[in-house]
């Protein structure tokens, strides 16, 4: 199981586990640009209503959200970018699309915390896709024999 993530930028390759060793390896621009969008994203999210899928009063910023996509609302504050590729990795990591695919309402829904029993839940996989390999590797013995057929056994 990977223990670091990896990180590569102007200088190099960098290893962090955590978010904190990630801003401490950026620069304070990138950091404060970051922070800006986070913060609307936050503020995105605290205009839903708490009522979430409930689609019976919907708001001027429902409908602004459904009508930008995620990049697209995203990039109204991202000028750098680094910035840009940072959070185009995050969302595909989140939604396993190109953002300029993906509703911003969908995900200021998820980040709400809408979307833990909404209609997408049907589809989660529990402990995320890396499970399915991780469970997969757990069951191979210690040795793997790579470029090899399977099944192939000679007689003689």
């Amino acid at each position: 199981m990977l223990k670091k993530s990896v990180w590569h930028g102007l200088h190099g390759r960098h290893l962090f586990s955590t978010p904190g060793e990630l801003r401490a390896l950026l620069l304070k621009a990138v950091r404060d640009e970051l922070q800006r969008a986070g913060e609307l994203i936050s503020h995105a999210a605290s205009n839903i209503s708490d009522t979430c899928w409930n689609t019976s009063s919907v708001s001027f910023a429902w409908r602004d959200f459904d009508q930008c996509s995620t990049w697209s609302f995203l990039c109204r504050t991202l000028e750098s970018l680094l910035c840009q590729q940072m959070l185009r990795n995050c969302s595909h990591g989140k939604n396993a699309q190109e953002p300029e695919e993906v509703s911003f309402l969908y995900n200021a829904l998820s980040f709400k915390g809408c979307n833990r029993a909404g209609p997408d839940s049907l589809y989660h996989v529990g402990g995320g896709t890396q499970a399915i390999p991780l469970k997969i590797a757990s069951q191979l013995p210690d040795k793997v024999l790579l470029d090899s057929q399977w099944g192939s056994q000679s007689d003689g």
